[in-house]
Parts: C-alpha cells; sequence; structure tokens
C-alpha cells in the first residue's frame, strides 16, 4: 500500500495510454472542460494518431484556468508505477479494452481508478476503489471527479487502499493463477 497526502480540493489525475481514439484521450478532456473543482491531469504515452492528437491539443487549449492538462509523452514501463504513485486517481474513460493492464497497475500502486465500463474492471464504486461509468453518461464522470476532488485523507486513504487491496486479491486469486499460466503454456 502506497500512502499519498490528499486534501479535500485537490486532485491529481493520470493517463498513461497510446494517444489513439480508442483510449478516449479527447473524451477525458472534454470531461475536464465541464468539472468546476481545480484539477491537475498528466498524460503519458506515444501519438499514435496525429489527427486525434491534433484535436486534442484543441481541447487543452481551450480548457479552464482551474484545469491543468499537461502532456509528458511516454514513460518507460519500469517507471509506470513511480508515475502513478504521484497521483490520485486513473483517469481513462477508454472505448474498450479486452483486460486494461493499465488498469490493474494503477490499483496495485493504491491509485484508484475513474473509466468506462467498458472493461472487465466492474462495480468499482461498490468496492471503493474507483468509478465505471457508461462514456455516454459526461454527468456521472463529472460527478465522480467531484467525489473524487472533494476527498479528505481519511476517505482516500480508504478507497486507496480498497484499489490495492482488490489489485492484490486478484493478482493472488489461485483460479486468475491458473488461467495465465494456460495462457502461456
Amino acid at each position: 500500500f502506497t500512502k499519498r497526502t490528499k486534501e479535500s480540493g485537490t486532485l491529481r489525475l493520470v493517463n498513461v495510454a497510446r494517444i489513439a481514439p480508442e483510449k478516449n484521450l479527447l473524451q477525458a478532456l472534454q470531461i475536464l472542460g465541464l468539472v468546476q473543482t481545480k484539477v491537475e491531469f498528466d498524460f503519458y504515452g506515444p501519438v499514435y494518431d496525429i489527427a486525434y492528437w491534433d484535436q486534442c491539443k484543441e481541447v487543452i487549449k481551450a480548457l479552464p484556468s482551474h484545469i491543468k492538462a499537461t502532456y509528458k509523452e511516454s514513460v518507460e514501463s519500469d517507471k509506470v508505477m513511480e508515475v502513478l504513485k504521484d497521483h490520485h486517481f486513473l483517469f481513462m474513460p477508454t472505448t474498450g479494452e479486452n483486460f486494461g493492464h493499465i488498469i490493474l497497475q494503477a490499483m496495485s500502486a493504491s491509485c484508484p481508478v475513474i473509466i468506462s465500463n467498458l472493461t472487465p474492471w466492474r462495480q468499482l464504486e461498490s468496492k471503493k476503489c474507483g468509478w465505471d461509468i457508461p462514456l455516454q453518461n459526461m454527468q456521472g464522470f463529472i460527478n465522480a471527479i467531484d467525489h473524487a476532488n472533494a476527498m479528505t485523507q481519511l476517505e482516500y486513504d480508504e478507497w486507496s487502499k480498497s484499489a490495492f487491496n482488490s489489485a492484490n486479491n486478484y493478482i493472488n486469486n489461485a483460479e486468475t493463477v491458473k488461467r495465465n499460466k494456460e495462457l502461456f503454456s
């Protein structure tokens, strides 16, 4: 479990994914443009689609002053956990993931997630390790970000520990280990 400082009214979001339509950075930025609270959003990843990246840059230019979105370029795979440990939540409203390794990585770094419901990672809010929200529910994403922003240290620690424990339970689940061994044999 990694403890981070979290004050109510502060929120550091992160996204680690290639910059391509299926990872949906554009919608993430559009959602942030509607958020009324102060947010820092750092995103990492190689640009796979130049035209799409150009659209993202236009949205970034138009973001309100209380939203700071910063492109940090690619991050080496061995540095991802360090990046995650510097942020409060992973924010990735993806258009779909078969698995979502970065989601598991984030939770194993005690970093709860705000993602779409188009991944195998579901019912996250009931487990207090994040939110999985339908892409068309923009208000749902805004509400999740506002809730995350308002969290006190005590509430954040609870969610952070829950994310860590959920990841740990998944990684150490005997059935998961068996399926992975079958997959690679």
